[in-house]
């Protein structure tokens, strides 16, 4: 498959979301100034260009929907508006994550398609699932969500991320072997700060595997009741402090949430098999975080991680949300280094941006 054009929307695409939010996240201090994360600047762009550039060099995407501070957004991305005519569009972002995932995809990717318009400018469950009940038939409609605070994700990145999602996901968490990270920092150093990125994994069976940052989801397939849910799960998204320590307040609330979701769900059969199965899983995973950082950590955790199979992992969500999920691994570690605290992107940028241009550069050569 050749690159598409720079004046022609790729057919048989996935359109993408970048999230660029600034309400309710915290901004930087860079050069006596206050900087919101998508607008801090790396190798002479802002990280919203970074990531957007990928997506509108991918093969498998087509457009790209930014949604945050439209005027500062088309500062940013002038020129990149320039040169993709037609294949970026700037939404106005709401008040918190989830509300920006709503907007982006039900008042402007579905519009886009020919649908008719949601009947709410605002996330509303109840006008959700009326929307839902007239167009069932568009469930499978899909839209690839990605952070905008992601310095070297790529467009190869993404294609294989899409490639490797299977034809009946219904909602696909990319995720990346942690021995690319280890890797990574075993060759480059602690001089590069990674340590600082919290490269903490969740210990599966056989396998250690940290978020990429990509979600492919189809919205129309979830219950109305899920977006109550994401917006409690992101408000709880840190399962590690910053020392790398469990944060057993978060899993917790996470737990909670996911248990009362499910609950409230159709079918008492479902969620009776949800419960047998999501409980030792959580609790596996609890144990098998702490273990690791304990000694012998690999033997302690081994018990734990035996209950913790991929596939187990993906029945047992698909059970809770109500959808089928996946856990999807990519190839490529790039996207799953994001920049969470003011102090990683200090690492990134000291010495004239040495430790940034040391790890793009492994980056391109091992991952091409």
């Amino acid at each position: 498959m050749s690159r598409p054009s720079l004046d022609e929307k790729p057919k048989h695409c996935t359109d993408a979301v970048v999230l660029a939010g600034s309400k309710g996240t915290q901004a930087f201090a860079v050069g006596g100034k206050q900087v919101w994360k998508p607008y801090l600047e790396l190798g002479g762009k802002p990280l919203v260009c970074r990531v957007v550039g990928s997506l509108l060099q991918a093969e498998r995407i087509g457009n790209v929907y930014v949604v945050g501070d439209p005027g500062a957004l088309r500062l940013a991305l002038t020129p990149l508006m320039d040169r993709y005519p037609g294949r970026i569009t700037l939404v106005p972002e709401g008040d918190n994550l989830v509300e920006n995932c709503f907007r982006a995809f039900f008042l402007h990717i579905l519009t886009d398609k020919g649908l008719l318009k949601i009947e709410c400018e605002n996330l509303d469950p109840e006008h959700l699932r009326a929307y839902h009940q007239r167009h069932r038939e568009h469930k499978k409609i899909p839209a690839l969500f990605v952070a905008s605070d992601l310095p070297f994700i790529s467009a190869d990145a993404v294609d294989a991320f899409l490639n490797l999602v299977p034809e009946d996901a219904e909602l696909a968490f990319g995720i990346v072997d942690h021995k690319h990270l280890e890797k990574m920092r075993g060759v480059l150093g602690e001089d590069v700060g990674l340590d600082m990125w919290k490269l903490g994994a969740l210990h599966l069976s056989g396998e250690s595997v940290r978020l990429n940052n990509l979600f492919y989801v189809r919205p129309l397939s979830a219950n109305p009741m899920v977006y109550p849910l994401l917006l409690k799960l992101y408000q709880h998204r840190w399962l590690l402090k910053q020392d790398g320590s469990v944060d057993s307040g978060n899993w917790w609330a996470l737990s909670k949430s996911m248990m009362a979701y499910a609950y409230r769900l159709p079918g008492r059969m479902r969620f009776l098999r949800a419960m047998v199965n999501f409980i030792p899983a959580v609790s596996a995973m609890f144990f098998a975080r702490i273990t690791s950082r304990i000694g012998r950590g690999k033997w302690l955790a081994k018990p734990y991680r035996v209950l913790l199979r991929r596939r187990d992992m993906e029945f047992v969500g698909s059970l809770m949300v109500g959808i089928r999920g996946y856990l999807t691994m990519s190839p490529h570690p790039g996207p799953a280094i994001d920049i969470d605290v003011e102090e990683s992107y200090r690492a990134l940028i000291d010495n004239q941006e040495r430790a940034y241009r040391k790890i793009k550069l492994y980056l391109e050569n091992e991952f091409r």
